[in-house]
């Protein structure tokens, strides 16, 4: 069910604090009022506060760990590349995230142990260290490079894998404490949220008529809000990150509002990519290309649609296995970003399927575009371990709007009709759909 958002009349423009709401309050009501504004004070510090701390964690200590560990499986990648190639891009790659994880362990190990505990500090603090020890070894093997052999290079990146596992470990563990901490501040906030309507029975009991207004005024300016609040946390710990408070209001309840749907906007942003190749997820892009198809029609424009596979790709996993599968998913993932446009919009579709939404094009620029693509990834061999690479083909099937299809199912079914084909006719090259018509 839909919330109905708080709408503020002519006089709340004016009482647009709640202390001014109390103060005005006790002058008016004296005695039964003061009982209000203590209600108030109390539904402030307890909740209002609260809800803030909440917040506060999730910004100062749950999103950075998780950048963090997202940071420390990344960077093992850059290591590995250089360790085979001696690429100067990769060592600079890995000098970046050095830099980025040395600055935010260094942050988490310098917070105060009341803000996190001992024994979460202790945690931490191991994590750095192990991450220490590792870049050690790493920055060995990535700018000494050329001075040490096989062998040398082997047992440093070994001994580098080792101590990175056990920071990733001790990152994770530390990341699961300070989530479930946060986790079981917001169920104290919602006892607190639940003992509002209680104390507003109370009030409106010893405020007899004489309170009734200020009563209802209350009600609708504090009481509801945090209701919507409330509601709106629950839908949110339950994964809706698309959900916003809609408070009209621009006291302490309407900032607190404004500081959760900020908070909202950076998740849902974090919860639109893919975890493994951070592309844009199935549920991004297709909501991307709805959005897309509905401008290219008002601006009578045209969209193009392409639909990736890579080629025997189930090979590799049955090959190498499935992790290594993944690196190299994620490595032709990089390279296809690089050969669209800034206006492109590129998403994992399932699997190892990609789609790529190309708004304001025609059929020729996305032929020349999916060409790039074709000939970067058969032209460039991926790694699958230390000495062996591969070679990862791909099939693209193009659908345009409007000649395709002018909704996204059709689009959608057209394109991969017309990727299937490009791999039924031997596979590594591009088809358009009006090629399987004409």
């Amino acid at each position: 069910m839909p919330l109905t958002p708080v709408k503020p009349g002519r006089i709340k423009v004016f009482f647009s604090s709640l202390r001014r709401q109390i103060l005005i309050g006790v002058f008016s009501l004296l005695f039964p009022l003061v009982t209000l504004a203590g209600a108030g004070y109390y539904i402030y510090l307890n909740t209002v506060t609260s809800f803030d701390s909440v917040m506060d964690d999730v910004f100062l200590y749950g999103l950075p760990v998780g950048e963090v560990r997202e940071l420390l499986y990344q960077v093992s990648l850059p290591v590995t590349n250089h360790l085979i190639s001696s690429n100067a891009e990769e060592r600079d790659k890995y000098l970046r995230l050095k830099d980025q994880i040395n600055q935010m362990l260094r942050e988490m190990v310098e917070t105060k142990s009341d803000d996190i505990g001992l024994v979460n500090k202790e945690i931490i603090k191991q994590a750095y260290i192990e991450w220490q020890a590792a870049t050690v070894n790493a920055d060995n093997l990535v700018l000494l490079r050329d001075q040490i052999n096989e062998e040398e290079a082997v047992r440093l990146f070994n001994q580098f894998d080792q101590r990175l596992g056990v920071a990733i470990v001790e990152v994770m563990l530390y990341h699961q404490n300070i989530n479930q901490a946060i986790v079981n501040k917001r169920d104290s906030v919602d006892k607190h949220l639940n003992n509002v309507s209680y104390i507003s029975i109370v009030i409106m009991v010893m405020a007899f008529l004489l309170s009734a207004t200020i009563i209802i005024f209350f009600i609708r300016n504090v009481v509801i809000p945090l209701q919507v609040i409330e509601k709106g946390a629950m839908q949110f710990g339950h994964g809706d990150f698309s959900h916003r408070i809609e408070i009209e209001s621009n006291n302490e309840l309407g900032k607190l509002a404004v500081t959760f749907n900020s908070m909202a906007d950076k998740l849902e942003e974090i919860a639109t990519r893919d975890g493994l190749t951070n592309l844009l997820n199935k549920k991004a892009i297709l909501q991307i290309l709805d959005s897309e198809l509905v401008r290219a029609t008002r601006n009578e424009s045209t969209l193009g649609l392409m639909m990736l596979d890579l080629d025997y790709f189930k090979r590799i996993n049955d090959t190498y296995g499935h992790q290594v599968g993944d690196a190299v998913l994620v490595t032709a993932t990089e390279l296809i970003e690089k050969y669209v446009r800034g206006i492109d919009y590129v998403g994992r579709y399932g699997g190892e399927e990609i789609v790529i939404v190309l708004p304001d094009t025609s059929e020729t620029e996305s032929v020349e575009i999916a060409e790039r693509i074709r000939r970067s990834l058969a032209s460039t061999p991926l790694a699958v371990s230390e000495t062996k690479f591969v070679h990862v083909t791909v099939s693209i099937g193009i659908a345009m709007f409007p000649t395709d299809g002018v909704d996204e199912d059709v689009l959608l079914s057209n394109a991969d009709q017309a990727m299937y084909h490009a791999k039924g006719e031997g596979r590594n090259r591009v088809v358009r759909y009006r090629d399987l018509t004409e």
